[in-house]
C-alpha cells in the first residue's frame, strides 16, 4: 500500500509539472498588469514651487504622466489599473498653497 501512495504522489507531480511548465499544455493564459498608485495630493491641484524648484506636480501634470504610461503600457498589449489612495484635501476645501 505504501509503495503505491508513492507511485501516485510521483505520477500526480510530474502530472503537475507538465501541465503548469509546458507551453504546449499550459492552460492559463498570462495577463500583464501595472498597478499605478496615487497618494497625499494636499491640494495641489495646480503646479507649486516648493524649495525653489518651479512648476512641479499638480493634477494636469499627474495625469499626463498616468496617460503616457497608460498608452504605453496598453500598446505593449499589458494592462493598467489606477488606484488613488486620496488625501486630495487638507484644511481647507480648496487648498493650492
Amino acid at each position: 500500500m505504501k509503495a503505491f501512495k508513492t507511485s501516485f504522489r510521483v505520477i500526480v507531480f510530474v502530472a503537475v509539472v507538465c501541465l503548469f511548465l509546458c507551453p504546449t499544455t499550459s492552460l492559463a493564459k498570462i495577463y500583464y498588469l501595472t498597478i499605478l498608485h496615487t497618494n497625499d495630493h494636499h491640494g495641489h491641484f495646480l503646479k507649486f514651487s516648493p524649495f525653489n524648484n518651479p512648476d512641479v506636480g499638480g493634477m494636469a501634470a499627474r495625469s499626463t504622466l498616468v496617460n503616457i504610461v497608460r498608452a504605453e503600457i496598453e500598446d505593449a498589449g499589458g494592462h493598467v489599473l489606477l488606484l488613488s489612495a486620496g488625501n486630495v484635501n487638507i484644511g481647507v476645501v480648496v487648498s493650492c498653497t
